[in-house]
């Protein structure tokens, strides 16, 4: 089996302010079962001492907040369990991280390490959900959510989650028409939210030369949230 090393943020870890983006799925829906396997192998990351001790509470907070408290279903504990014993399962198929991480080149850390974003968007999540930061960590700055949106971005897009990223366009719309934050950060989710637009034409698009025409405008709006986000506190 092998497993895409680049692990998609997915839609299960990113979240719109003031309204709930959960979607009601089938507990037996492919990519909520990932998820647990996922979840799974960032608490077996952890008792390896490769992510930080909180990391499950908050990839799981992702989870719940799309998927919502779903029952328990023996079918998504078992894909979690595996996980748990440092097993990778994907469409009925088996390999041990060990393996996955030899297959890639790379150290089992490496793949561990890939998880991190996901985790820090499960704890603006959180805070979000909670509405009062309780348990979570303050220091998690607006500049340092549109960083982790704009790479979680580009990983969705290599994915071609199209649903992960109507999610992100979504939350940076509503960053950018709150007056709480600084105009660079407003425009810099504008241009963010804009460029997922892009992303999405990109994978319509019918042909190579209106890929590559549609990415042109990708790299052109990337100067622009530079620029911002520089800006942006």
């Amino acid at each position: 089996m092998s497993k895409l090393f680049v692990l998609p943020l997915v839609s299960s870890l990113l979240v719109g302010s003031g309204a709930s983006s959960t979607i009601a799925q089938p507990t037996s829906d492919p990519s909520y079962l990932e998820k647990r396997n996922d979840l799974g192998l960032v608490a077996y990351c952890t008792s390896k001492g490769l992510l930080p001790p909180d990391s499950e509470q908050f990839f799981k907070a992702g989870i719940d907040g799309i998927y919502g408290d779903l029952p328990s279903n023996l079918e998504a504990d078992y894909h979690e369990n595996r996980g748990r014993d440092g097993i990778v399962h994907l469409q009925g198929e088996e390999q041990s991280i060990d393996d996955l991480a030899t297959e890639n080149d790379v150290a089992v850390s490496e793949v561990c390490n890939q998880y991190k974003q996901q985790i820090t968007l499960g704890k603006i999540m959180a805070r979000n959900a909670s509405g009062a930061e309780q348990n979570v960590d303050k220091k998690v700055s607006i500049r340092h959510q549109l960083e982790t949106m704009r790479e979680g971005s580009k990983s969705l897009y290599l994915a071609r989650d199209r649903v992960g990223l109507e999610e992100v366009e979504t939350l940076l719309e509503a960053i950018a028409r709150n007056y709480d934050h600084t105009i660079a950060c407003r425009l810099t989710a504008t241009a963010m939210a804009r460029q997922i637009k892009s992303y999405v034409k990109a994978l319509d698009a019918k042909d190579s030369d209106m890929k590559k025409l549609v990415e042109g405008g990708v790299k052109i709006t990337e100067i622009s949230i530079k620029q911002n986000l520089e800006n942006c506190e």
